[in-house]
């Protein structure tokens, strides 16, 4: 039973040793060319692949799938210390010692009840306090960042923050909608400012009174609500710091207390993390949620009538129905190993690193082939390169790109360049030629502030931009860079009624937007609506002729307002394009409406960038090229209002402004260590898949051919008695012969001999001489030759017809014999009877050619090839002698030269010459060879013989099968008939001579 089971594993081993042939003591034959290109090769995966297997190791190759998901009822998300922190002020000096107004947060939980109707949990209210580093520092140092200097650069410990000691504090939750079964929302509140020294909250600070309440108002015209939330900025494709934590500060709201109450919906998304950190086949996944709100996660609303008395604000923290879904996993070991296995594998299909194998041959063949494998192989080489024809072109043509997105936060934004080839803008005052006869002035400056060491801040002389009406060339040199012909949008867009900057003024060339108030530098566009004046006397280019104020306030009557219009040119990046992957247009959804003296419009518009690094190497060598595009996403602006303090003649405010948010964009191209590990990893796979099919066919399809050729199958049920008949058979051959040799002896006795001179025979001296009576004689000798030869031949030529007509009878019958055996074809039943052992499937010939199938997997044994050498050794040793077997060691190798022999050559080329076919040459050949070697050895002279060597001859006359020696006993009886005829029939001895050496001299001649 164990040995079964042990027989049983050794079956399915898969690492099996291979026996090979040796060639000077080595299994496989190599050259110092070979090992040159096997150093190269080996070189060359290690240059390609060593940055792969250290990146491997320290966990640097991961990559990241992400889904947008949107839940009609979005589940819970905890607001806990750990993920989250939030700051509010009103803004204004001292807030948490002397506010204005004052600010609660509350709890708030909704359970809707299976009827419909809507139970509401008592209110809890979050204790606030000033805040201190220690609301922030946990959090980002999670992620190692340090948030002291932002903490004071911001100005927090005068903002609000929740108590970290109250316990509502520690699990603030929003989840849900309105109509969910459960609805949690944080809800602020700004209210009037009262006493608080009786409520048990911690903050208790000493209320404005309304005379300051209302200077203020006066001076400032509103107050603002300032709400400061922490983000994450996650870059999944990040192998360490994928996760950026930042203090979003673009969050504030203006309210005039009784006359414009505001409120706004902040919603918060979730981004669901799952990390496999796993890179053998055991994952080890971390999960991690973040409270994310993305740019424009609001919904604001005013109100300017039925305002509730000592109630000025209310915003709602909300959850966002939209949530993120990222896996990130690093690249695993058999990702790795089929990464480098596949390449390895092309460079050693195309160059061999392994030397050449020392094989057995077969048929003069290396391999065994067969139609099937032949017909199998050229479907895979079809299938191969109708997958990767695309690829290959596509390759050389540089049209597969991956790209790589990070998406930035920056406290200090670097700056940016709005020239003329990456940006352009146009403005407008909505209505009929606005460049000639227009409402209002429309400037636009380039400022710049400085902040000094001890935080003063330096503000540089304002440059303003010459702007002219805008033509073309502003626009066409950008779009048809990216071919893109702009003329049409120009005259769909009416853009000959906008203003453009002037491209012949020199501040129109740098404009540049950068940093942050609080930045050491600050660059910004500020665009300014104002009264239009007669610009007669200044400097700039553009003179139009104003509106007057009857017709301003005509049109005021009939609009309502007017509105202010500006389009700038942005970019659509998809990096996975190969080609045309920017794709500019000009935004045309940026407007905002304003009332003269009434209502001043104010708004920050925000340009981001992105930064595209593009490889453009195809080998082992970077090519890289850097772009930067000024980008504005929608929602990139902070638009306010104000209806009160208005200052006269001045009507709106724009800032162009660097946004803190930026894209890193990398894109490469396949390389072709990437192209060639996945032709070889593909390559592969099909070799193995139809290779287990096709190696079964040929290994059965081999083993028939061999069983075939060397044995021969006997299907008689019953069992011939051959000895008998085979002994009859030599009897008789013995008989004839004897018969033959007495005749050939009397006749060949009475032919004279001629003696054959050459001339390197040794004479004595005396005979080299010649007398005259001896010359006379030598030529009468030699005439006398030449007429018996010529007789002869033509005595000879009509024998050989002769001959050849009879001999060819015999050799059909030769060609019978050969193809009259069983042959065991590769049919259906013997593959499923090898496949399937099931005795009711085997027929005879299954049966025979197991046993032939046995008998060939043992004589294909190594160790069975090893002892048939030693027994041949053995053979030498009792057949010869010492001096001999040092003789035969020492035998000259077997010759190949250049021009065959002539004097080689068998007689019976005279007899085939009319053969048609390589197969009948061959096969007469073979015949003739055998009919010459059964005739010599049964005709050998018995004096000559021993009894061994005799009983010797028999039995391998024996092993020639009684049917071969039927059909060679005839040709031989034939051959003798034909000698008594002549003897008889002819008179001539001369012409009787038919011997081998006589047809030889035929046919040299």
């Amino acid at each position: 039973m164990l040995q079964k089971f042990k027989d049983g594993l050794k079956q399915i081993d898969i690492f099996g040793q291979s026996i090979n042939l040796s060639f000077r003591k080595e299994e496989q034959y190599k050259t110092s060319m070979g090992g040159f290109l096997s150093i190269c090769i080996i070189g060359t995966i290690i240059s390609f692949f060593y940055s792969n297997i250290i990146n491997f190791f320290a966990k640097l190759n991961v990559t990241s799938t992400q889904e947008f998901t949107f839940a009609d009822d979005p589940d819970t998300l905890i607001l806990d210390q750990e993920h989250f922190m939030f700051a509010v002020q009103i803004e204004q000096d001292n807030f948490t010692t002397n506010p204005f107004f004052n600010i609660s947060v509350e709890q708030r939980h909704y359970n809707r009840l299976p009827n419909g109707t809507q139970f509401r949990y008592p209110n809890k209210y979050i204790d606030l306090v000033p805040c201190t580093l220690k609301h922030f520092q946990p959090l980002f140092q999670k992620y190692s960042v340090d948030f002291r200097e932002q903490f004071e650069q911001q100005n927090l410990q005068n903002f609000l923050c929740p108590n970290l000691n109250f316990v509502h504090s520690l699990n603030m939750t929003v989840g849900g909608v309105w109509a969910s079964s459960d609805y949690y929302f944080l809800k602020i509140s700004i209210t009037n400012c009262r006493d608080s020294s009786q409520n048990n909250f911690t903050w208790k600070p000493i209320c404005k009174t309304s005379e300051e309440i209302q200077n203020t108002l006066n001076k400032q015209g509103s107050f603002r609500f300032q709400v400061y939330t922490t983000n994450f900025l996650i870059n999944p494709n990040r192998p360490k710091d994928y996760v950026q934590p930042y203090l979003a500060v673009d969050q504030f709201y203006t309210f005039v207390p009784d006359k414009m109450f505001v409120q706004s919906d902040i919603f918060f998304r979730t981004k669901k993390v799952t990390t496999d950190k796993g890179i053998l086949m055991y994952p080890d996944k971390q999960n991690e949620t973040f409270a994310f709100r993305d740019y424009g996660d609001q919904r604001e609303q005013f109100e300017i009538s039925r305002i509730t008395p000592n109630y000025y604000g209310a915003f709602y923290f909300q959850r966002s129905p939209y949530s993120y879904y990222i896996n990130r996993k690093f690249l695993r070991l058999d990702e790795l190993l089929s990464y480098l296995g596949g390449f390895t594998q092309f460079m050693i299909v195309v160059v061999d690193i392994f030397g050449q194998s020392i094989n057995l041959s077969f048929r003069k063949e290396e391999q065994y082939k067969t139609s099937m494998g032949g017909f199998l192989s050229i479907c895979i080489i079809g299938t191969i390169i109708s997958f990767f024809y695309s690829n290959i072109i596509n390759f050389f043509a540089k049209l597969n790109v991956t790209s790589t997105q990070e998406f930035t936060f920056a406290d200090d934004p670097d700056t940016l360049i709005l020239d003329q080839e990456h940006f352009m803008f146009a403005v407008q005052i909505e209505q009929d030629n606005f460049t000639t006869n227009p409402f209002f002035n429309i400037s636009v400056e380039q400022r710049h502030y400085n902040r000094l060491p001890n935080g003063t801040q330096f503000r540089y002389p304002n440059k303003y931009i010459d702007l002219v009406p805008c033509t073309l060339k502003h626009f066409q040199p950008l779009f048809q860079k990216y071919s893109v012909d702009f003329r049409e949008q120009f005259e769909q867009q009416n853009l000959q009624n906008f203003l453009c900057p002037n491209l012949n003024f020199v501040h129109s060339l740098n404009m540049t937007v950068g940093g942050v108030w609080a930045s050491s530098d600050y660059y910004f566009l500020k665009i300014s609506i104002t009264n239009c004046r007669d610009s007669s006397q200044n400097n700039f280019t553009w003179k139009p002729i104003c509106k007057t104020s009857e017709e301003i306030q005509n049109t005021l009557n009939k609009q309502g307002s007017f509105r202010f219009q500006v389009y700038t040119t942005n970019f659509l990046i998809n990096p996975n394009r190969p080609k045309d992957y920017v794709q500019p247009y000009l935004a045309v959804d940026q407007f905002y409406t304003f009332v003269p003296d009434k209502m001043f419009v104010q708004s920050d518009i925000f340009f981001r960038t992105k930064k595209v690094t593009t490889d453009k190497g195809i080998l082992m060598y970077p090519d890289k090229q850097n772009e930067t595009f000024a980008f504005r996403d929608y929602g990139d602006q902070r638009e306010q209002f104000e209806i009160s303090r208005i200052t006269p003649n001045y009507y709106g405010a724009f800032y162009f402004q660097r946004s803190p948010y930026s894209y890193y964009i990398n894109r490469k191209f396949l390389r072709l260590d990437e192209l060639l590990s996945y032709l070889g990893g593909f390559t592969q796979f099909m070799i193995v898949v139809v290779g287990i099919i096709v190696r079964f066919y040929n290994r059965q399809h081999l083993i028939v051919s061999i069983a075939n050729d060397l044995y021969e199958f006997d299907m008689s049920s019953g069992r011939q008695n051959t000895q008998m008949h085979l002994n009859s058979l030599l009897a008789r051959t013995e008989r004839g012969k004897e018969m033959l040799k007495t005749k050939m002896t009397k006749k060949f006795e009475s032919i004279p001999k001629i003696q054959t001179i050459t001339a390197f025979q040794n004479k004595p001296e005396m005979l080299q001489t010649a007398t005259p009576f001896q010359t006379k004689r030598l030529n009468f000798d030699k005439k006398q030759s030449i007429e018996l030869f010529l007789n002869t031949q033509q005595v000879l030529q009509s024998r050989l017809s002769a001959m050849k007509a009879k001999t060819l009878q015999y050799f059909d019958d030769f060609k019978e014999f050969l193809k009259k055996k069983h042959v065991i074809g590769l049919g259906l039943r013997v593959i499923l009877s090898s496949i399937i052992p099931i005795e009711s499937l085997k027929d005879d010939d299954c049966l025979v050619l197991q046993r032939a199938i046995d008998q060939v997997n043992k004589e294909l044994d190594i160790e069975y090839i090893i002892k048939q050498l030693h027994e041949l050794t053995k053979l030498k040793k009792v057949l010869f002698t010492s001096e001999q077997i040092n003789l035969f060691n020492f035998s000259r190798k077997p010759k190949i030269a250049l021009i065959q022999d002539k004097s080689k050559r068998r007689s019976t080329r005279c007899i085939i010459d009319g053969m048609s076919t390589a197969e009948d040459y061959g096969m007469m050949k073979q015949f003739t060879d055998l009919l010459s070697s059964y005739e010599k050895i049964t005709g050998s002279e018995q004096e000559n013989q021993n009894q061994e060597q005799v009983r010797f001859n028999q039995r391998l006359i024996i092993l020639l099968g009684p049917e071969l020696m039927k059909v060679l006993e005839k040709e031989l009886s034939a051959q003798q008939q034909q000698q008594v005829e002549s003897e008889n029939n002819e008179p001539k001895e001369e012409e009787n001579l038919f011997s081998d050496r006589e047809i030889q001299v035929v046919s040299q001649n």
